[in-house]
């Protein structure tokens, strides 16, 4: 099966909302957004368009719709994410002001909400893009409450956030070929979700530059795990958490302290608990009653990260 290239899934949320935003204002800031985001790849979309055909949806112009629709509901979370986070300094709604960004997002999720009841005649994709988003929320809720102090509280967040937004997108798709939920789809995209956040808060933890997660004091299972460490970085690194140095003096170790936390056994711990996710995700789509090829390019797409 040929999944739409992420200049199809662009060009056609952007014919959309030239069609539903008359204000040229409005449409040219979503467009940049749109472009933002493209520029990083339709990633959700990808997985709602493989649900749809593994389960047997052949109506291309419906998994379009389903998939772009999907994509402006991910992205309008992430721009509310960064700027909650005031992360994300390179994304092009960070440039924005932040009320025109936050309405940015806003028309996103109406547009989102609208594309996805054109082909959800039945309601439940639209039902479950809510319960979604309001999963989501939650989970966010308590990462911006920086309540994470604990493996299983972490996890939980993740499973919030990141897992039930993996799960809606292949949901969407399941649910417009099947007109039925799918358990064993649910728990496996819950499982790969946090496996890609996983993979990306590792790379985020060791990252050099204004984006680090340990730089803006972000509490993931990489940072938890180098908080446990001892020596004379990882104290450090304690100083920084808990305000007792200021940014600017973390900065001048930065290098020497990126350089130690590569290292580490709380990397190898996280790079661990990745695999696992991904190998239980992976385990599940094998058992999974739906076309072999789509499987396999399911299985190849989360062996990837």
């Amino acid at each position: 099966m040929n999944v739409f290239t992420d200049d199809e899934i662009g060009k056609h949320l952007l014919n959309v909302i030239n069609e539903e935003f008359r204000d040229g204002d409005l449409v040219e800031l979503l467009a940049a957004f749109v472009s933002n985001k493209q520029e990083e790849g339709f990633s959700f979309g990808r997985m709602a368009h493989l649900h749809y055909a593994l389960f047997g949806g052949q109506d291309r112009s419906v998994a379009l719709q389903s998939v772009a629709a999907v994509e402006a509901f991910i992205l309008a979370l992430d721009i509310l994410d960064d700027l909650e986070d005031q992360d994300g300094s390179e994304k092009r709604w960070m440039e924005e002001p932040i009320a025109l960004a936050m309405n940015g997002s806003t028309a996103l999720i109406m547009l989102a909400t609208s594309m996805l009841q054109r082909v959800d005649s039945s309601g439940q994709a639209v039902a479950r893009l809510s319960q979604s988003g309001m999963r989501a929320v939650t989970g966010q809720h308590h990462d911006l409450l920086k309540s994470i102090h604990s493996d299983e509280s972490y996890f939980q967040m993740v499973e919030n956030k990141s897992g039930s937004l993996m799960a809606l997108a292949c949901m969407v798709g399941t649910l417009l070929a099947k007109g039925e939920d799918d358990e064993l789809v649910n728990a496996y995209s819950i499982e790969f979700g946090c496996a890609a956040q996983l993979a990306n808060d590792i790379e985020d933890a060791l990252r050099l530059d204004s984006t680090n997660d340990i730089l803006h004091r972000k509490q993931t299972l990489p940072v938890l795990k180098l908080l446990e460490q001892e020596g004379e970085e990882a104290d450090w690194l304690r100083h920084y958490y808990s305000r007792v140095i200021t940014q600017d003096a973390f900065l001048e170790r930065k290098k020497a302290i990126f350089e130690w936390a590569s290292g580490s056994s709380a990397i190898t711990y996280s790079t661990v608990k990745k695999r696992v996710y991904q190998l239980k995700a992976i385990e599940k789509v094998e058992d999974v009653d739906g076309k072999e090829e789509i499987k396999d390019q399911l299985i190849e797409f989360m062996q990837s990260i």
